[in-house]
């Protein structure tokens, strides 16, 4: 749905890939990326617990977006919206090993 919704408004939602590149240009040095897996659902404890509602209120947020483009072909009503969004919470608590891949991308500014 994210990709769709990035696709729909011309927004790169896979930036991620693209900013060491964008930082090297900028002159940054040391450019390093981390990939880490943050595990989702209560089954994962508290910090499970609170990236899935960081996650699941920050998609909840898009319903109208996602219900103007026409539910963007993975819903049809405001309804099944939130339907979708209750499953995917509960797949989350009941599915051990639930997780999600986030990039970190930094870099040092020179001092001039």
């Amino acid at each position: 749905m994210q990709s769709a919704l990035g696709e729909l408004n011309n927004l790169n939602v896979k930036i991620y890939a693209d900013l060491p590149e964008l930082l090297r240009k900028a002159k940054f040095d040391n450019v390093r990326v981390e990939k880490r897996s943050v595990p989702i659902g209560s089954w994962a404890g508290q910090s499970g617990v609170d990236f899935k509602r960081n996650l699941i209120t920050a998609s909840r947020a898009l319903k109208t977006v996602v219900m103007k483009a026409g539910g963007l072909g993975f819903v049809e009503t405001e309804e099944a919206f939130d339907q979708l969004m209750d499953d995917l919470e509960k797949e989350w608590d009941e599915t051990e090993g639930a997780e999600m891949a986030i990039h970190i991308v930094y870099g040092q500014r020179p001092v001039q």
